[in-house]
Formats: C-alpha cells, sequence, structure tokens
C-alpha cells in the first residue's frame, strides 16, 4: 500500500493509521520511503535558492518517521514481544558503552 502526498502544506503534519489493525505474518518484512522536493518547481519550498535538507527538529528539515505500533494476538505473544524488546534494548546499551569506552 502507497500513500503519496504529491501537495505537501507545512502546516498539515499528521499520522496515518489504518481503521483496523492489519495482521502481519512471522518475517513481513516494511519499508518506508521517503521522497522530497526541495527544488526550485516547488512552490512551498522555503528555500530560494533551494539547499539540502536533513532531518531534524525545525520546521524547514524533514521529519520523516515510520512509526509502527504492533498489538500481539495473545498473552504469550505479548511475553515474547517484550523479551525481544528488551533483549535489543540491552544490545543497543552494550553497544553503545562498549563504543565509550573503546573512545576513553
Amino acid at each position: 500500500m502507497a500513500l503519496v502526498e504529491k501537495d505537501w502544506d507545512l502546516n498539515w503534519q499528521g499520522d496515518y493509521r489504518f481503521a483496523r489493525p492489519i495482521p502481519l505474518p512471522k518475517r513481513t518484512s516494511l519499508r518506508m520511503r521517503f521522497t522530497y522536493d526541495n527544488s526550485t518547481n516547488n512552490v512551498r519550498n522555503p528555500h530560494q535558492p533551494p539547499r539540502r535538507v536533513v532531518f531534524g527538529p525545525q520546521t524547514d528539515d524533514e521529519m520523516g518517521e515510520l512509526w509502527l505500533q504492533v498489538l500481539p494476538n495473545n498473552a504469550h505473544e505479548r511475553g515474547l514481544l517484550a523479551l525481544d524488546y528488551l533483549k535489543r534494548q540491552l544490545e543497543k546499551t552494550v553497544a553503545v558503552n562498549r563504543e565509550r569506552l573503546g573512545a576513553a
């Protein structure tokens, strides 16, 4: 399913949500592609001449993000999801601290 906004307006930002959750089979892969038009052809481009735009918190930065809400089917799957999430967070914490120790 593709969602494309060709007439983007800085004053219009929001989330896209499905009316009902969509079941995703095990090993489903999700991808998101963001395309921005910061050319002179875009009448809403705040920069003339155009400049490279990067991700950031300012209104003239690009803010595209993919957020995913996961709803497990049952308590067992909820427990597996929690364990996987905690494992990933622990791996990231260890990697960051290893990098900090190596840089010290």
